[in-house]
């Protein structure tokens, strides 16, 4: 029989999107004349109380009185330009809207999210670059006390092109129940959802591994832990100028979220990181679950702009620079030239950042260009910065021994009492 707490703690509609670790949205029903929207989501990591399997790991999501339906349609890329994408063909918002206007099921089974009541998530539906509404009106939805957005990812154009299509609903309640349709406590849900991450630190921490000879592969062999952050908390990175771009000709609105961003990094501000990249609709909540991520091992320092553009409420920028990497198991400090490209995007209002990535010129040729035409090298005051892999050893290892040679210099004089006070 199940144990669980007499007075569990309670969970509120807003915390599903955490008890669906891993899960994926297998099918979904839609009911025109009932207005009732079921989403099925399977492979929830749930466990008895007792550690016992749960072999049923679909949970039912009920959206009952369905006050409209919204779908929006973006490409998989977020740095695609809008005037270069082609038109996203069978995943438009016209072919959603036929299909889901009677008694469908539709399946996937790819890596899906959902995330309820936060209006900036919703709006992002709205703005998308093709939005439609499939049922009602917006008023409707933006009014309704419950609105679920979740997506479809990986839609296939005839050309090719791939496209993510969100969909957003708003209704009167949001219920949990088990694949019969029968309604289940969240406050159950959550508890086994603990037991099953509690037999997952045990099965890690006993090391019993499916790849061992006479061990059957279980699905906690799949969730590998993270490695272990062996940075240094206290470390302090270079205090350069985080943004310090060269001449440039962009609008300085899409420079403030990269500005917050890279300021923010280096000067531990979780507020300034949260406006640049903002999740949900409370920046202090946003900056306080920042604080509680591991200490940062790297830091960028901006220098100048490669390339941009802007397109109504869309932009992308290009910035190369350097980026600080704090030493690491044996490893010493070392100053990489990156570059970063970001997707960045206007919604109510402001500039965020939507997504970006980085590369690094010492290791991809196809973005290298001569030091001469990077004259904030020059500026830069804290150790060496590699900028050709085949020099970088020869680099650092002159770097180290000016660095002992310091050392030891320093030890020498502090024997003979020259920094005493």
């Amino acid at each position: 029989m199940e144990e669980y707490p007499d007075k569990p703690e309670t969970i509120s509609i807003e915390q599903i999107p955490d008890l669906l670790n891993e899960a994926y949205l297998a099918y979904l029903a839609w009911n025109v004349d009932d207005r009732v929207l079921d989403l099925y989501w399977d492979n929830c990591l749930v466990r008895n109380a007792d550690g016992t399997e749960i072999k049923d790991r679909v949970t039912l999501l009920r959206c009952r009185d369905v006050r409209g339906i919204a779908a929006g349609t973006e490409p998989s890329d977020c740095f695609a330009r809008p005037s270069e994408i082609r038109p996203p063909g069978e995943v438009t918002a016209e072919f959603l809207a036929k299909e889901i206007s009677g008694d469908v099921r539709w399946s996937w089974d790819d890596e899906s999210w959902i995330v309820i009541n936060i209006r900036r998530v919703e709006q992002e539906v709205f703005h998308s670059l093709k939005s439609a509404l499939l049922f009602g009106n917006e008023k409707d939805i933006m009014e309704s006390p419950v609105r679920v957005i979740f997506n479809i990812p990986g839609e296939l154009t005839e050309a090719g092109d791939e496209y993510d299509v969100s969909i957003l609903a708003g209704c009167e309640s949001l219920t949990a129940c088990n694949r019969r349709g029968e309604p289940k406590s969240l406050e159950i849900w959550s508890a086994q959802c603990a037991a099953w991450w509690t037999g997952w630190k045990k099965h890690w921490k006993d090391n019993v591994s499916g790849d061992q000879e006479g061990c059957e592969s279980t699905v906690e062999d799949s969730m590998i832990p993270a490695m272990r952050n062996e940075a240094d908390p206290y470390y302090e990175p270079p205090q350069e100028p985080a943004f310090a771009l060269s001449a440039h000709d962009m609008p300085e609105e899409l420079l403030i979220p990269l500005r917050n961003w890279f300021e923010g990094k280096l000067e531990k501000d979780c507020l300034k990181i949260a406006r640049a990249w903002p999740w949900g609709d409370d920046l202090e909540e946003r900056a306080r679950n920042i604080s509680g991520w591991e200490p940062d091992t790297h830091w960028g320092y901006i220098r100048a702009v490669d390339e941009w553009w802007q397109e109504g409420d869309r932009a992308s920028v290009t910035i190369r620079g350097i980026m600080h990497n704090a030493p690491f198991s044996g490893h010493p400090a070392e100053n990489m030239e990156t570059l970063w490209k970001f997707a960045i995007r206007r919604l109510l209002g402001d500039w965020t950042i939507k997504s970006f990535h980085y590369r690094c010129p010492p290791y991809d040729r196809s973005i290298s260009i001569s030091d001469d035409r990077k004259p904030w090298l020059n500026d830069w005051r804290s150790g060496p910065v590699i900028t050709d892999k085949r020099k970088a050893l020869s680099k650092m290892k002159n770097w180290l021994k000016l660095k002992t040679w310091r050392l030891s210099k320093w030890s020498t004089d502090a024997k003979a009492g020259k920094h005493r006070k």
